[in-house]
């Protein structure tokens, strides 16, 4: 305790020395503790489930995809001839539309297989979850509400369950209230039974979004599960050639399925970042605690020869060492609350959504540990140096600046060469990633997204069971929003490109033989109304576009350039293709259009074709506006545009084209923008740590300096001493950091597009940007060394 106040009192007794090595801790450790608060959250923190370890992601994959949904027969056979999982359930994103008292909604839910809850592990908050015989074809139609749609809807009314709700026109029993903290693998707002719907149990080759989770039995690896799986799939395929040939399962656990390998690998390198940070943190603060020794250096040698203990004096100069590193610690608590703020709105939203970033017990100790640590690295050579220097050196009168300070300043030197070198890796790094994202930004995505406005609709199937019916409804709503003012064109497509999803299937070339079960050529379909090219600004290169007369009654449809290139000769129009191999449903090829890269610029994407809606139907579609006016303006009217074709209809997930594309990169972005955050804040941290010693090095000097200019030096031979004893150890420093970059960039090549972690010009770039700010930094110090007065040098 005595040790504790001692320290206290001489950090007090010099307030601006401890605000400037406290505001730099906090800065390096408030960083990291920010940053470990997203890994922890996405990364280290298990899952809210029961037993999350044992929780297993499945889906189907096939030749060209590694990750396809299941299909439903398939999910039944796996279920009842698994034997490693003690439960397993599908489930699949669903929209709805929710209606009555007046009030109209489009709801996002899930539908989920009966054993859904129990292997999660989740009990309703109220009432009860679903029952085996609900959850089939003909059972009854119940529903499971969250609890925030039920407080926002229903106004937390109890009385709410067993009552009757219509979700797309049809009526659903309210049994169940889940808790708001159960979300997966989204956030949703109900659920139903998937197994009501017939068609699904007889289409094997369908894939309706549909994924499985399962729970393994106790003991049983995973594996074991994933080859027990994969054998099912085996016997599937054989029994099913027509529509399992070439399939197997892809199992792992869930937890890597929420964190996947590019999110750890963006979380690491941010990680990595912020220590580089931390340690140029620390650095600062050991020279300034190595210059502050040499103010101290009689006072501890007075001590010393009236019989301190050298390890009472090192204990004491320790303690305030960590005495220092526990304020900012504090002080990098307060910043990182701040920090978690803005990540938490930086986060992409299907991560956000479904983590919290929070101060818990495995973020606190993590800060607890750092700041120690901390303590420790930069206040161990300091008091060791101070605690067993020569006493009697320091007690000589003016033996203390020349004579003692060789071995001091050439530790200083060292510091400053090894800063300067962690600054540079994490500038190469960030200039790597921001030429990567520029890359990114300017590649075309095959439309143009400025100025359009989208927007969700859901037909609910009871009112429009008919392609007709739907197509009619399309048409309409078109032309109720074309007559708006400010918009130019407008049309309907499913699915939106450059969303978080897509609609494959086999494609059969007229005159080619049927392709072999699993060998087919798979291409990318798109239901779209006859604006939709014009609308998203798809360029047609051959051929035309679909007009009102193409009315299903002559199949056709428009196929990419690369559809075109790479299976037709370069020559499609007039060709006949059908989806599948019935050799009954030919479409006509009548336009070919510029390739979409419908998964975003930095994804590859496959071929695509498009067909009219009067032809194939969809009853989820997005409405695509182009306006002259900003976007958003028009959000309402074409709202009430889409009301006056059906009163009934809600619209949902308003947004402008850019704010798609935006969204599509934001994982990609958000490690660009810390990364360049981390990295001006490094460059910053050594640029004062270079000014601070060169700084002392001058005042220290200032006497030889003195000397010097009374024998005849001019001002520009002290301005270039100063300057080049500096650009020495930047020299130094810059050489060891390109090493280090090489090195640590290889790491990041999942992170780059089209550009090498050796890229030449940002190697380049990165020593000449840190060159300028260091010779700013030598530069002040060398000016006031070069204003010094012979005479009053030689005064002191």
């Amino acid at each position: 305790m005595n040790d504790l106040k001692f320290a206290l009192r001489q950090l007090l007794k010099n307030p601006g020395f401890s605000a400037v090595a406290v505001l730099t801790l906090a800065l390096g450790i408030g960083a990291n503790t920010a940053v470990f608060s997203v890994i922890n959250a996405v990364v280290l923190r298990p899952p809210p489930f029961k037993e999350p370890e044992r929780l297993v992601f499945v889906s189907e994959k096939s030749k060209d995809m590694d990750n396809m949904s299941v299909a439903y027969p398939n999910f039944l056979d796996w279920q009842r001839q698994q034997e490693s999982f003690s439960s397993f359930a599908a489930f699949r994103t669903e929209e709805w539309n929710l209606t009555g008292d007046g009030h109209r909604e489009r709801i996002t839910g899930l539908q989920v297989s009966a054993g859904f809850f129990p292997t999660l592990g989740v009990q309703p908050l109220r009432g009860r979850v679903f029952t085996a015989d609900e959850d089939k074809v003909g059972g009854e139609r119940v529903v499971v509400l969250s609890e925030g749609i039920w407080r926002r809807r229903f106004g937390g009314d109890p009385g709410v369950l067993n009552r009757t709700v219509a979700l797309n026109g049809e009526p659903y029993t309210v049994v169940g209230i889940l808790p708001a903290a159960f979300q997966f693998p989204r956030r949703v707002e109900l659920w139903t039974p998937v197994g009501h719907k017939a068609a699904w149990t007889e289409q094997r080759g369908w894939h309706p979004g549909m994924y499985v989770i399962g729970r393994l039995k106790p003991g049983v690896k995973l594996a074991s599960a994933r080859s027990g799986l994969e054998a099912v799939a085996a016997r599937l395929a054989k029994e099913y050639p027509e529509s399992n040939a070439g399939n197997s399962v892809t199992a792992m656990a869930l937890q890597e399925r929420l964190a996947g390998p590019s999110v750890r690998t963006a979380l690491a390198t941010l990680l990595g970042a912020v220590m580089l940070v931390l340690l140029i943190a620390c650095t600062n603060v050991t020279n300034l605690l190595l210059a502050r020794a040499t103010q101290r250096r009689k006072e501890i040698a007075v001590r010393l020869a009236l019989g301190a203990g050298r390890w009472v004096l090192l204990r004491q100069l320790l303690v305030e060492s960590l005495l220092l590193a526990g304020a900012g610690g504090i002080a990098g608590l307060l910043l990182a609350f701040w920090g978690m703020e803005v990540l938490t709105n930086l986060l992409p939203a299907q991560i956000g959504e479904l983590v919290t970033l929070n101060i818990d017990r495995t973020v606190l100790l993590f800060s607890f540990v750092v700041a120690v640590a901390t303590g420790l690295l930069f206040g161990l050579a300091p008091a060791w140096q101070l605690a067993n220097g020569n006493s009697a050196e320091a007690l000589k009168e003016g033996g203390r600046s020349e004579a003692a300070g060789v071995g001091r300043s050439l530790g200083r030197r060292l510091l400053i060469v090894g800063e300067v070198a962690f600054a540079l890796v994490l500038l190469v790094a960030a200039g790597l990633l921001l030429r990567s994202f520029s890359r990114l930004q300017a590649v075309p995505v095959g439309l143009d997204p400025q100025n359009v406005l989208t927007m969700e609709l859901s037909l609910p199937p009871y009112k429009y069971p008919e392609e007709a019916k739907q197509a009619a409804f399309y048409r309409q709503a078109i032309e109720a929003v074309r007559v708006l003012p400010g918009v130019k064109s407008a049309a309907f497509i499913a699915p939106l490109p450059l969303g978080f999803g897509g609609w494959q299937s086999g494609v059969h070339i007229e005159g080619e033989p049927p392709p072999k079960p699993g060998q087919g050529v798979l291409s990318d379909f798109a239901v779209v109304t006859s604006d939709y090219f014009k609308t998203l600004g798809v360029t047609i290169l051959k051929g035309r576009v679909f007009t009102e007369a193409d009315d299903g009654r002559n199949r056709v449809c428009i196929v990419d350039e690369t559809f075109e290139r790479k299976h037709l000769d370069g020559n499609a129009l007039g060709k006949r293709i059908e989806q599948g191999d019935s050799g009954t449903n030919w479409m006509t090829i009548v336009g070919v259009a510029r390739h979409v890269k419908n998964y975003g610029a930095g994804e590859d994407s496959r071929i695509e074709t498009y067909v009219p809606v009067a032809q194939n139907g969809a009853n989820s579609m997005t409405l695509v506006i182009k306006t002259a006016v900003p976007p958003l303006t028009l959000a309402e009217p074409a709202r009430k545009a889409v009301l006056s074709v059906d009163s009934d209809q809600p619209v949902a997930d308003i947004l402008t084209m850019e704010q798609i594309l935006a969204r599509n990169a934001a994982e990609r972005r958000l490690a660009v923008l810390l990364l360049s955050l981390f990295a001006a804040l490094a460059l910053v941290l050594a640029a004062v740590g270079l000014y601070g010693v060169m700084a002392f090095n001058v005042a220290n000097r200032t006497r030889e300096i003195g000397i010097r200019m009374a024998l005849g030096a001019q001002a520009g031979d002290v301005l270039g001493l100063v300057l080049r004893q500096g650009g020495k150890l930047v020299g130094l420093g810059v050489v060891f950091g390109l090493g280090g970059a090489f090195g640590a960039t290889q790491l990041m090549k999942t992170l780059l597009f089209h550009i090498q972690p050796t890229d030449l010009a940002t190697y380049l770039a990165a020593p000449l940007l840190l060159g300028f700010v260091s010779l700013l930094a030598c530069w002040l110090p060398a000016r006031r060394a070069a204003r010094v007065d012979p005479m009053e040098a030689l005064r002191e």
